[in-house]
């Protein structure tokens, strides 16, 4: 493989500038149909009285012969394209298609057959393959046809060792070919042997394949996680149990419970779990327990999950876990009157990755009743109004002492008389 490596490196962008002056013109048609040169077709019916290459345009097979080279995904049967997107994780296979099309009866052999092949060793998004058959005594004495390879990210090819094979309907199981076939020199091919000599029809076709692996740069680990936050009453079952909210009374005892799942493709380590818990809330120490795969029945954990938060481990891609602990609500003199709603905040962290910790809550209403209740103080008696005393009241109440001592003199006086 190095051999080929080497070979590809010192070759530049076209392979056919390495062969020389004479297959210069192999580089311009890339522009054009991709194929070249223009040169005479002919059809199944009418074939080549003369020794010619990939020149039928009605192959029931591939179509057009001039379009020769092509790719597909290693391991389909999808059809072969001049234009194909790769993918990361996969591989493809690159094939030519070879076939003298001088008809059968003339017994035309084409000598010093061989192929030729370029694979771009540059990175970038856009890779275009060129392939070329070469006869001494073809006319023309070369063809040529490509295929490109593209994504929306920067890659190179890499040559899979040990994939580059002729198969004919002579080597059924496929001959390996020489490295030669990525240099100037090019690869023989044949019919019985690779000796270069393919008699013309269609049972002497044959096809030259080999893989290639697109390799991208490294991605950083994509990571992904959620958390779910739960409450029940001490004392329930199942998992119909777990709430986003319930309701509980003043000094009873909760359960919560906070899910955690890696939804990512790649293992997060170090998970911490954390629960913030609100006031008139109180964690009860000794009650955390951590369930996994592992731990199926449930595990004690070290106190610590509402306040440091807790380790939990690592988790494989889908891996979940769930923590659990119990807390007491407090008792009504601590509560408001009415309705006290209680929001719990459970909190997840992947240290590793880079962005917030996720959170999720839970609920708990506690009524207070609040009327004859002794925890209420009684507001103070309010005082009755004073009445209002000024210099005008004082001069009316002097008034009437005037008039009512007028009037009783004047009733005394009339009784003298």
């Amino acid at each position: 493989m190095n051999k080929i490596l080497r070979a590809i490196k010192s070759a530049p962008k076209s392979l056919y500038a390495i062969i020389g002056v004479f297959l210069l013109a192999v580089v311009v048609p890339i522009a054009a149909n991709a194929w070249g040169p223009n040169r005479q077709t002919f059809t199944v019916a009418n074939p080549a009285p003369f020794i010619t290459f990939n020149s039928i345009t009605d192959n029931p097979h591939i179509g057009d012969e001039r379009n020769f080279v092509g790719a597909r995904e290693r391991g389909t049967n999808n059809l072969w394209s001049s234009n194909l997107q790769v993918q990361r994780g996969r591989e493809y296979v690159i094939r030519l298609y070879v076939h003298n099309n001088a008809a059968d009866n003339l017994g035309l052999v084409a000598e010093n057959v061989r192929a030729l092949v370029n694979v771009p060793t540059a990175t970038g998004r856009s890779h275009t393959i060129n392939g070329g058959i070469e006869s001494s005594n073809a006319t023309p004495q070369r063809v040529w046809d490509n295929t490109t390879l593209w994504a929306n990210e920067d890659f190179n090819l890499y040559i899979v060792p040990g994939t580059i094979m002729f198969h004919n309907n002579h080597f059924t199981n496929g001959v390996a070919l020489s490295d030669n076939l990525f240099t100037s020199n090019g690869a023989l091919l044949g019919w019985t042997a690779l000796d270069g000599r393919i008699p013309g029809c269609f049972r002497y076709d044959g096809v030259v394949t080999f893989v290639v692996r697109p390799q991208f740069a490294e991605q950083a680990p994509q990571y992904s996680f959620t958390v779910d936050k739960h409450v029940r009453r001490l004392g329930q079952t199942g998992a119909d149990s777990w709430q986003k909210t319930i309701t509980a009374q003043p000094g009873s005892y909760v359960e919560y419970q906070i899910h955690f799942r890696n939804t990512s493709s790649v293992t997060v380590e170090n998970v911490m779990i954390r629960d913030i818990l609100p006031a008139h809330v109180s964690y009860v120490a000794g009650t955390t327990l951590l369930f996994n795969t592992n731990h199926p029945d449930g595990v004690a954990m070290p106190d610590g999950v509402t306040t440091t938060g807790i380790n939990i481990g690592s988790y494989l891609p889908n891996g979940d876990a769930f923590v659990r602990f119990r807390a007491r609500i407090g008792e009504a003199s601590v509560l408001n009157c009415g309705v006290n709603q209680l929001v719990n905040r459970g909190q997840a962290d992947v240290p590793a990755i880079d962005g917030p910790l996720k959170e999720e809550t839970a609920t708990v209403n506690v009524t207070r009743e609040c009327e004859d209740d002794p925890y209420v103080p009684t507001p103070p008696e309010v005082p009755p109004e004073l009445p209002v005393t000024g210099a005008s009241v004082i001069g009316s109440i002097i008034g009437l002492g005037s008039l009512a001592t007028s009037g009783a003199y004047y009733w005394i006086s009339r009784r003298k008389a």
